[in-house]
C-alpha cells in the first residue's frame, strides 16, 4: 500500500513539473503573453495603443504597445499630475503625462517636449491611464493594420499549412 502511494506521488510530481515546463517554460511564456493580450483586447476596462512618435522618450518609445486601464480602476487609480494618460486629439490617440489639472480640464506634456501642450483637455477625452508597455510590439500592430501586413499575417499562413 505504501509503495502504491509513493508511485502516485512520483507521477503527480512528474505531471506538475511537465505542466509547469510546458505552459510556463519556452512554449508557455508566448502562450501566456497571447492570452494576456487577448484579455486586454476583449476587456472593457483595458485598452492597447500603438505609439507612433517619440514625444514620451525615453520612457515610452515609438513602436511600443501601451496598455491602459480605465480612470478610477483597480490598478490605475484616479487622474493626478504626473500620471501618463492616453487621450483622443482630433483623429489620433496621444499618450502624454498630466502636467496640470485646472478645474475640470487637463493640461498634458510629452516628456521629450520642452513646452506643455497648447490646449486643455476635458476629463471625458481621457481614454485610459498608462499601466505598462510592451516594447516594439506596436510595430507588429502597425504592420497588421495595413493591407500588406494583413495579407502576410492573416491570409498567407493558413494557405501554407
Amino acid at each position: 500500500m505504501e509503495k502504491q502511494t509513493e508511485e502516485i506521488k512520483k507521477k503527480t510530481r512528474r505531471n506538475v513539473i511537465s505542466f509547469k515546463h510546458y505552459y510556463l517554460g519556452n512554449h508557455g511564456s508566448a502562450g501566456l503573453a497571447i492570452l494576456g493580450m487577448l484579455f486586454v483586447y476583449i476587456s472593457p476596462s483595458y485598452d492597447m495603443f500603438y505609439v507612433k512618435t517619440g514625444s514620451m522618450r525615453p520612457d515610452i518609445n515609438p513602436g511600443d504597445l501601451v496598455i491602459t486601464g480605465k480612470v478610477g480602476g483597480l490598478f490605475t487609480g484616479s487622474l493626478a499630475v504626473g500620471k501618463v494618460i492616453a487621450f483622443k486629439d482630433s483623429n489620433a490617440t496621444v499618450t502624454h503625462r498630466i502636467y496640470a489639472i485646472e478645474g475640470g480640464m487637463i493640461r498634458t506634456k510629452g516628456d521629450a517636449n520642452e513646452d506643455p501642450d497648447e490646449h486643455l483637455l476635458p476629463v471625458s477625452s481621457v481614454l485610459g491611464i498608462y499601466m505598462f508597455k510592451i516594447p516594439y510590439l506596436g510595430y507588429i500592430n502597425g504592420f497588421v493594420s495595413k493591407k500588406t501586413g494583413w495579407f502576410f499575417v492573416i491570409i498567407i499562413p493558413p494557405c501554407c499549412w
